[in-house]
């Protein structure tokens, strides 16, 4: 099943050019109250339904319900398929809070080396997601540096040499237990020295949000001074996810998100939760393994994957 839904994704979100699709043609408003209808309590509560089975937080699907009630309170739709209009107007909502950013514009406006780092909790797939970005920014003919600062577990610095000498890729590391600011710190003293474009500052983790990891995260923020910190989630963390969004913001100040895990990911709407919460651009989606399955975040295609015809 996860290579099915793994290959649907890809499908919606390749490159290929969109096909054409005919835009509705029937005329939302009208004064004629045969002709005319307007979204009911009973329709909101259905579009209600739709985001919250798919696993959109009530919280946030209430917003968003909330929003559509209000601009659509002075349209009268056509009764002429009215349910997909209504949808429509629910796709839209959802397309037009979540934000996407393209990260490589960025960097190339940034001052060198650009310096970006990644945070988020223990098995969200936060080191094989540095691994996919490195190669990403590699073949768009940057020159990166990798710093191995989540040296909380030792595994974690052995898997990004691992990456860094499959991808040709300089990883900057200190012996287990060291302070990640030191090694932080370093990597871009030495970044600096061969005129890279882009640091990667890996960070550790915890398996829930504890002060000792906030803490950590704080100083090795004060230290290196990123151009970017992003945030890296799950997809597949449901609820949850509301949560993780507003204390790592609150604490650490977070510029963006990556999404893991999409790949087995049926419903789509913890994305939107964390889109909204956030208020903060989604750069990427990850959908597999391998270090091309990194997919640039489109909001159209969330919405269109969560709002069903």
């Amino acid at each position: 099943m996860f290579n099915f839904l793994k290959n649907k994704l890809k499908k919606i979100f390749s490159k290929e050019e969109r096909e054409n699709k005919e835009e509705i043609k029937e005329e939302k408003k009208s004064t004629n109250p045969i002709l005319g209808k307007k979204i009911s309590e009973q329709d909101l509560d259905e579009l209600l339904s739709i985001l919250v089975e798919n696993n959109v937080s009530v919280e946030v699907a209430k917003e968003i319900i909330e929003k559509i009630k209000k601009d659509t309170e002075e349209i009268n739709f056509s009764r002429f398929n009215f349910k997909k209009s209504i949808k429509e107007e629910l796709k839209k909502a959802l397309e037009e809070i979540m934000k996407g950013e393209d990260l490589l514009s960025l960097i190339e406006k940034g001052e060198k080396p650009f310096i970006i780092l990644l945070v988020g909790l223990n098995g969200v797939g936060k080191t094989t997601t540095i691994a996919k970005l490195a190669k990403f920014l590699k073949d768009n003919n940057k020159k990166v540096i990798i710093s191995a600062s989540d040296t909380f577990r030792a595994a974690a610095i052995e898997q990004l040499k691992h990456y860094g000498k499959e991808l040709g890729i300089e990883v900057i590391s200190h012996n287990y237990g060291a302070d990640p600011a030191a090694v932080a710190f370093d990597a871009i003293k030495h970044a600096n020295s061969v005129k890279a474009d882009v640091v990667l500052i890996d960070t550790a983790g915890r398996s829930d949000i504890n002060e000792g990891l906030l803490k950590e995260l704080e100083k090795i923020k004060r230290v290196t001074k990123p151009n970017l910190t992003i945030l890296i989630l799950e997809s597949i963390s449901g609820n949850a996810i509301v949560n993780q969004v507003r204390t790592f913001n609150q604490r650490i100040g977070i510029d963006g998100l990556i999404l893991t895990k999409c790949d087995i990911d049926e419903k789509g709407g913890a994305i939107i939760s964390a889109s909204y919460i956030a208020n903060k651009p989604i750069y990427f989606l990850s959908v597999g393994q391998s270090y091309n399955d990194l997919i640039k975040f489109e909001p159209r295609k969330i919405a269109e994957f969560v709002v069903k015809e």
